[in-house]
C-alpha cells in the first residue's frame, strides 16, 4: 500500500458525549481514540490527531497533536484545516476518533480512489455520507477550507457542497461508520 498520513478529527467539545474529550472516553476498555490507532497506525506512514484538550495525554500517543489555530471549538472544518496545514506526506486520510468500527479496507479503498481529477474523495455508507472520512491528494482544498471557516460557514458538509468530490461507496457499512457517544456503548 502507498505511504500516506493518517489524520485523526478528536478535537471536539464532545456535547453528544457529555461535554467530555471523546478521544479518552472510555468504549469496551479502552479510549476511543486508541482504536484508529490500532486499526490503522501500521498502515500509516505519519499519524497527525487534531485535539484541543488533554494534550499531554494526547502527546503520549505515536502522534503529531496539533490544535486549532483559533480557541472556541469552531467545529471539525477547524481541525480538518490544521490536519491539512501540518500534513508533510501526501495524501491524507482523515476520520473520526469516535468510530471505532470502520471498515478495515477504508484506507486502500479510499486512497484508491485520488487522482488529478479527483483529489478529494469522501466515503458514503450506503445510507449516507460520512462527511468526516475523508481522503485528500494534496492541500490544494486548503484556501476554499479556510475561506469557509473564516467567513462563518463551519459545516464540513456545506464546504464539501461546493468541492469536486468523488464518492467511495461502502454499501451495507452504516454500523462501521456509527459514532459511540456514550461510554461502553453496546453495538
Amino acid at each position: 500500500m502507498q505511504k500516506y498520513t493518517l489524520g485523526i478529527l478528536a478535537g471536539g467539545q464532545g456535547r453528544r458525549a457529555g461535554g467530555v474529550d471523546k478521544g479518552w472516553l472510555p468504549w469496551r476498555g479502552q479510549p476511543l481514540i486508541q482504536y484508529p490507532l490500532d486499526r490503522f497506525a501500521a498502515s500509516a506512514s505519519d499519524i497527525i490527531i487534531s485535539a484541543n484538550r488533554e494534550q499531554e495525554r494526547y502527546q503520549q500517543l505515536p502522534a503529531k497533536i496539533v490544535a486549532d489555530a483559533q480557541s472556541g471549538f469552531l467545529g471539525p472544518l477547524a481541525g480538518l484545516e490544521m490536519l491539512l496545514t501540518h500534513c508533510t506526506l501526501w495524501p491524507l486520510l482523515v476520520i473520526t476518533c469516535d468510530a471505532p468500527n470502520l471498515p478495515n479496507d477504508l484506507p486502500e479503498r479510499m486512497l484508491e480512489q485520488l487522482s488529478a481529477a479527483t483529489p478529494l474523495c469522501v466515503a458514503h455508507d450506503g445510507e449516507r455520507q460520512q462527511h468526516l472520512c475523508l481522503a485528500f491528494l494534496d492541500a490544494a482544498p486548503l484556501p476554499s477550507l479556510k475561506t469557509s471557516l473564516h467567513s462563518d460557514q463551519r459545516s464540513v458538509y456545506g464546504w464539501l457542497q461546493g468541492q469536486p468530490v468523488t464518492r467511495v461507496s461502502f454499501p451495507n457499512a452504516a454500523e462501521q461508520f456509527r459514532s459511540i457517544n456514550q461510554p461502553e456503548q453496546d453495538n
